[in-house]
């Protein structure tokens, strides 16, 4: 009877911390963890450390897992639970982002044939998947696909990059203004940051690799739009959203994670011009502004909260690990100064000592449940330890450049 009584009893629990203000940690730091500390890091080639972060984002591609606790008590788990023998993809944003860090290590291919044969359950030859892209997540991959075609693999990949950018070209819900909504036709005029760092990378690579300038205009559009309708000008800061019809901003100003996507947006898409011969002014010149904020709330341990301007809330390395990345592209663009460097260096500390010695990022904030609704859960999550793989590839490109001219 007690045994019956236990399984009922934990999902209740798990249900009131996770509805409450109370915070609930899955991968705590603790005095019992093993932690990548100074000593322990000083020890490690870059190599190893790169490799450790990459072999821990192959596991969310070949392990079932249950990432939040209310997706299974709202028989959600198919968006992060992949059953026993039987191979299903999941087209989510959380796997798109862990095989594009695996896809940004340019010197070598070793994780290649396992991010094919994951891609390769859901992708026919003929470039179709057995879900239909219906909505804005489903196009976060379309950057990884277009890498995959270009160095030469499988031609059904550009197919299905091909599929996505139709998608988000011609079939997916605009706003008023044109530009592309979150959600579907229930909300039109409802824009989210979060978009921009998912799609208009992908659209400015696409644009430039097919000559489409519609791509490239679209992903301009989606981003200048946000800079000058989404923003707290007070704060220089994204809100969560938008709202064009009732002109209004929704949800939090100054969500970290929030401004990760809005840096992310801006700087791989004016990277991916740059490479093409191409600029957008606006983007030069708001993206150094941009960091300027974001790091003006920099904290002691290189860290940022997950609400940027609160310095008692507790930290979420996803967020910042994010922000590291746009640093490190920034830099490689020479839009901020040489001053950055030892911001750099001690937010790239701050999430090593957040990372476990088997590799793994903890302290991430869960995703959110909707605009304004961030749970305050923080574990060991697939982006978290996506974004801080990619963050930390960029970071050791610099690093070891530096050393290589030095010598």
């Amino acid at each position: 009877m007690i045994k019956k009584l236990i399984a009922p009893l934990a999902v209740a629990v798990s249900v009131l911390l996770w509805e409450s203000n109370v915070d609930v940690r899955i991968g705590k730091k603790d005095a019992k963890e093993e932690m990548l500390t100074a000593g322990r890091i000083s020890t490690l080639k870059s190599d190893g450390i790169k490799e450790g972060l990459e072999e821990e984002c192959l596991k969310f591609l070949e392990e079932p897992k249950v990432e939040w606790p209310n997706d299974y008590l709202k028989s959600r788990t198919e968006k992060a639970l992949r059953p026993k023998n039987k191979p299903v993809f999941y087209n989510t944003w959380m796997n798109a982002i862990v095989v594009d860090a695996l896809l940004k290590d340019e010197k070598g291919q070793k994780y290649l044939p396992r991010v094919k044969h994951f891609l390769d359950v859901f992708i026919k030859g003929d470039g179709t998947i057995t879900e239909n892209i219906s909505s804005i997540e489903h196009c976060v991959l379309g950057s990884s696909l277009l890498k995959l075609e270009q160095s030469g693999n499988q031609k059904n990949y550009g197919v299905l990059a091909d599929s996505m950018a139709d998608y988000l070209l011609n079939k997916h819900v605009r706003t008023s203004t044109g530009t592309l909504p979150y959600f579907g036709k229930a909300t039109t005029n409802l824009v989210l940051v979060d978009s921009l760092g998912m799609i208009c990378p992908f659209l400015t690579e696409y644009g430039i690799r097919r000559s489409n300038p519609k791509a490239i205009e679209l992903a301009g559009r989606q981003l200048e739009e946000y800079l000058s309708k989404g923003m707290d000008e007070n704060l220089n800061m994204p809100y969560h959203a938008y709202d064009l019809e009732k002109k209004r901003h929704l949800g939090m100003v100054g969500w970290t994670r929030g401004m990760g996507w809005l840096l992310v947006g801006m700087v791989d898409s004016l990277k991916a011009l740059r490479e093409a011969g191409q600029d957008n002014p606006l983007l030069a010149t708001k993206i150094p502004l941009l960091l300027g904020t974001t790091f003006s709330e920099q904290r002691q341990n290189g860290l940022f909260g997950w609400e940027l301007v609160n310095p008692y809330c507790d930290v979420d390395t996803s967020g910042s690990a994010m922000i590291l990345y746009s640093l490190e592209r920034a830099m490689q663009m020479n839009l901020v100064s040489g001053d950055y460097v030892s911001k750099a260096e001690k937010l790239m500390m701050g999430l090593m000592e957040n990372t476990t010695v088997k590799f793994e990022v903890i302290n991430s904030l869960a995703d959110c449940q909707g605009i304004g609704h961030f749970p305050r859960v923080f574990g060991h999550f697939s982006y978290g330890q996506a974004f801080a793989t990619s963050a930390y590839i960029e970071y050791n490109k610099r690093v070891s450049s530096s050393k290589d001219s030095s010598q």
